[in-house]
C-alpha cells in the first residue's frame, strides 16, 4: 500500500474597502470597469440604476428566500454564458444578503471560480454576510443547505446605501452587529448600540473587520469561526419553520435569546453574567420594529404544530450537526461551542419555549 500526503496553502485574499462615496458616485466608478458583469438586487436596481444609462451585461436577482436556489442559479449561469463570461471576469453584485449569497455561490462554481467583487447594500450584508467567503443557496426548504467557501477578491462597503434601507432591515444588521459584540465581549458598546440604534462609520469597520479577522484564521468553519453563529442554530429552524415570514436578523434575535435560556438550562452561566445577557437580549428584541408581528407568527399553534413534525429533520440537516449538536452558547466567561448529543432534549426545549409565550418586560 502507498500513502502521500498533499498540503494545499490558501492563496484567497479579500480587500475590504469602506468607500466615502456616495451611492450613485459608486455605481459610476464601477459601472466604469472593464471585464464585468453584474448581478443586482431588483430592489437595489428599482432605486439606483433604473435612470442609468447601463453598457454591461446585467442579471436582476430576485432576492427572496424562495429564489436563493437551483432554478435562479441555472437562469444566471445562462446569462453568463449569453454575455461570454470567463475567468478573467469580475461578477459584481450589489445587494443584501440573499444577493451576495447567491452571487458569491455563482463566482465559485462557474468555470471552477470567477473573480468576484462584492457591494453590499444592506447593513446585514455590509457587516456579516457578504464577508468571510462563505456561498449559499436553499434547497428542499433547508436554509443554505448548497453552498461553497470562496472569499470575494473585494468588497466594497459604502454606507451611503443604507439611506434608503427600510427600517426592518436596518434592525437585522443591528441583530448581527449585537451578535458580534457579544462574541467579543464589549458590552458597553452593545449597549450604546441598542440605546442609539444608530451604527456609524466606525461601527462598521469595527464589525466587520472583527469577522474578517475571525474567518481569515478560519476559513472552512472548523474552530473559532463556529462562535459567529450564535444564535444562528435556533433561528435557521425559525426562519424554515416559518416559511421566512421571520426574516434572518429578527430569527438570530430570538435565536440568541432561545441561546440564553438553553444556557441557564444548563448551568453555564452565573448570577451577574444571566442578569446582564437578560437585560441586553431583552431591549435587542424589543428594539425590533416588527416585534408584535413577528411574535404573533413564532408563538403561534402553526408554528407549534410545525415544530413538533418538522424539528428532527431541520436539525438532522442543519450542515453544523454531526451525529450530535454544535450549540453556540453563553458562558461565564465567553461564548463557547457546546456539543449536545441528547437531540431530543433540544427539540423539547425548543417546543416549550414556542408554548412558553415569551411575556417580555415593557
Amino acid at each position: 500500500m502507498f500513502k502521500q500526503s498533499c498540503q494545499f496553502q490558501s492563496n484567497l485574499i479579500t480587500e475590504l474597502e469602506i468607500s466615502n462615496l456616495n451611492a450613485f458616485e459608486l455605481i459610476n466608478r464601477v459601472l466604469s470597469m472593464d471585464n464585468t458583469l453584474f448581478l443586482i438586487d431588483e430592489n437595489v436596481y428599482q432605486i439606483y440604476f433604473a435612470g442609468l444609462q447601463i453598457d454591461k451585461p446585467c442579471y436582476i436577482l430576485k432576492a427572496e428566500e424562495q429564489h436563493k436556489s437551483l432554478y435562479q442559479s441555472q437562469e444566471i449561469y445562462n446569462f453568463l454564458l449569453t454575455n461570454n463570461c470567463s475567468r478573467n471576469h469580475y461578477i459584481v453584485v450589489f445587494g443584501g444578503g440573499i444577493s451576495t449569497d447567491i452571487g458569491a455561490w455563482i463566482a465559485s462554481t462557474f468555470k471552477r471560480g470567477t473573480k468576484l467583487l462584492l457591494i453590499p447594500t444592506t447593513l446585514l450584508a455590509m457587516i456579516d454576510a457578504a464577508l468571510g467567503g462563505k456561498t449559499a443557496l436553499n434547497h428542499n426548504g433547508i436554509k443554505n443547505l448548497i453552498g461553497s467557501f470562496y472569499p470575494a477578491d473585494k468588497i466594497i462597503i459604502c454606507p451611503s446605501f443604507l439611506q434608503s434601507l427600510p427600517a426592518d432591515e436596518y434592525y437585522n444588521g443591528l441583530v448581527e452587529c449585537l451578535k458580534t459584540l457579544l462574541i467579543i465581549q464589549d458590552f458597553d458598546k452593545a449597549n450604546k448600540l441598542l440605546s442609539e440604534k444608530i451604527i456609524n462609520e466606525d461601527d462598521i469597520y469595527l464589525i466587520a473587520n472583527t469577522k474578517l479577522s475571525i474567518c481569515a484564521n478560519d476559513l472552512y468553519d472548523k474552530g473559532a469561526r463556529r462562535l459567529l453563529n450564535l444564535g444562528h442554530s435556533f433561528a435557521h429552524i425559525i426562519e424554515s419553520l416559518s416559511d421566512n415570514a421571520i426574516p434572518h436578523g429578527a430569527a438570530v434575535a430570538w435565536g440568541m435569546l432561545f441561546a440564553y435560556e438553553y444556557s441557564l438550562k444548563k448551568k453555564l452561566l452565573d448570577i451577574e453574567k444571566t442578569n446582564q445577557l437578560k437585560d441586553l437580549l431583552n431591549k435587542l428584541i424589543k428594539a425590533s420594529p416588527s416585534l408584535y408581528q413577528h411574535s404573533i407568527i413564532l408563538f403561534s399553534n402553526i408554528m407549534l404544530d410545525k415544530a413538533k413534525t418538522q424539528i428532527h429533520h431541520l436539525i438532522l440537516n442543519d450542515k453544523k450537526n454531526n451525529g450530535s449538536l454544535k450549540l453556540i452558547l453563553f458562558d461565564t466567561q465567553q461564548i463557547i461551542v457546546y456539543q449536545e448529543d441528547n437531540i431530543e432534549e433540544v427539540e423539547i426545549f425548543f417546543i416549550n419555549q414556542l408554548k412558553s409565550r415569551y411575556q417580555l418586560e415593557k
